[in-house]
C-alpha cells in the first residue's frame, strides 16, 4: 500500500512539472500577434497562461503612457504656437444711431440709413487665450430728408482692443472658439451735403457738383464685440461677429453692427 501512494505521488508530481514547463515554453513563445491569437484567446480562461495576462496588462500600460506622451506633447505644441501674431478683416453692416440735435439733421423727415463698411485689425497672441490688437473701423451711409440735395456720412474710428478667447474643444489643434473683444479709440463722424450749382461763366451750360461738410466731428469711443471662431484650418477661421460702439459726451453717436471676416494666425 506503501510503495502504491510513492507511485501514486511520483506519477502527479511529473506530470504537474511537465504541465507547468509546457505552459511557460508556450508562454514564452508569444512573440506576434499570431502567437497571441493562438496562445490567448481561448474559450476556457482557466486554460489561458497567466503569461497572456501580464502581456495584456503591458500592453494595456504602454497604450496609456503613450496616450500620456501624445498629450504632453500637444500641450508643449499648443503652448509653443500660443505665442504670435494674427490678422484679420471684416465685411459687415452698421446701424447708427445719431441724436437730433446735431448738425446732419438739416431737413424735415430726416432718416439714417444703415452704413456699409469693413474693419482691418492686426495684433499679438501672447497665449491661446488671450491678445491684443489695433483695429481701424470705418463705414458709410445716406442720410434721407425733405432737401434737393443729396447727404452722405462716413464713420470711422481706431481702436486698440484685447481679445479673450475660449476654445470650446481642448483636444484638437482647430477647435471652435467664442471670444469677446473690448476696445477704446476715437471715432469720427463726418457728413456732408452735394448739390449742384448752375456755372455762372457766360456761354458755359454745364453744371457741377459742390460739396458741403455739414459736420466733422471726432471723440473718445468705446466699443465691445463677440463671436465665434470657425476654424478652415489651423491657422485661418472665419469670424461671425456683433459689434456695438458709443461715442462719449452729449449728443453722441452709437452704432450697432453685424460683420464676418476672416482672422489668419501666424
Amino acid at each position: 500500500m506503501l510503495l502504491k501512494k510513492i507511485l501514486v505521488t511520483s506519477i502527479v508530481g511529473a506530470f504537474s512539472l511537465l504541465f507547468s514547463t509546457a505552459a511557460s515554453a508556450q508562454a514564452q513563445g508569444i512573440r506576434t500577434l499570431k502567437d497571441y491569437i493562438d496562445n490567448c484567446i481561448v474559450e476556457n480562461e482557466e486554460d489561458r497562461p497567466e503569461e497572456c495576462d501580464r502581456l495584456k496588462e503591458a500592453i494595456e500600460l504602454r497604450r496609456e503612457e503613450a496616450e500620456e506622451k501624445e498629450e504632453e506633447e500637444e500641450e508643449k505644441e499648443e503652448t509653443a504656437r500660443g505665442f504670435g501674431g494674427y490678422v484679420g478683416t471684416t465685411l459687415g453692416a452698421y446701424f447708427p444711431d445719431f441724436d437730433e440735435d446735431r448738425p446732419v439733421f438739416q431737413g424735415n423727415d430726416v432718416d439714417i440709413d444703415a452704413g456699409f463698411g469693413s474693419s482691418l485689425f492686426a495684433g499679438i497672441r501672447l497665449n491661446p487665450y488671450f491678445g491684443t490688437d489695433i483695429e481701424f473701423n470705418g463705414f458709410a451711409g445716406e442720410i434721407d430728408s425733405d432737401l434737393d440735395e443729396d447727404e452722405n456720412y462716413f464713420m470711422s474710428g481706431i481702436f486698440l482692443n484685447p481679445r479673450f478667447t475660449l476654445p470650446l474643444s481642448t483636444n484638437k489643434k482647430n477647435s471652435f472658439a467664442l471670444f469677446l473683444s473690448p476696445g477704446i479709440g476715437v471715432s469720427q463722424l463726418a457728413a456732408s451735403v452735394e448739390d449742384e450749382i448752375d456755372s455762372d461763366i457766360e456761354g458755359d451750360n454745364d453744371d457741377f457738383d459742390r460739396t458741403t461738410i455739414i459736420e466733422d466731428d471726432t471723440r473718445f469711443t468705446w466699443q465691445i464685440k463677440g463671436g465665434v471662431s470657425i476654424p478652415v484650418s489651423s491657422k485661418f477661421s472665419i469670424i461671425p461677429q456683433l459689434r456695438y460702439a458709443s461715442q462719449t459726451g452729449d449728443n453722441a453717436v452709437d452704432y450697432f453692427g453685424t460683420e464676418v471676416g476672416i482672422k489668419f494666425d501666424f
